[in-house]
């Protein structure tokens, strides 16, 4: 991965939110990342989708869900790159109620996500 791909993937706002998530969080299946970010499940896929091409991220089938992490082959700058991020987005009102939904989200899956 160069800069230029990452850069370039986590130039949407979504995808930029969708991985400082999984930064801060750890995994999340696909459903905690669509109830944070209150975004249809196709488009959350799609967003997902383009940061796994970009080998930001990596998913997990399970069932008919997909947890999803960022990738231990993530190159150290990269690392960094998202950690100043992710604390320059500490205060970010969309980032802000990302956090809020997600923490405010009833039945957050243990063994499976809520249908």
């Amino acid at each position: 991965m160069s800069p230029i791909e990452l850069f370039s993937v986590l130039s949407h706002p979504t995808r930029l939110r969708l991985a400082l998530l999984m930064a801060e969080q750890g995994t999340l299946c696909v459903c905690e990342l669509q109830h944070a970010v209150d975004e249809d499940q196709p488009r959350v896929s799609r967003h997902l989708a383009n940061l796994r091409q970009a080998g930001v991220i990596e998913g997990e089938r399970r069932a008919q869900w997909v947890d999803y992490r960022l990738s231990p082959d993530l190159p150290g700058w990269a690392h960094t790159i998202l950690d100043e991020a992710l604390a320059g987005m500490q205060d970010d009102p969309a980032f802000v109620e990302d956090r809020r939904r997600l923490t405010a989200m009833g039945e957050r899956p243990g063994a499976a996500c809520p249908a």
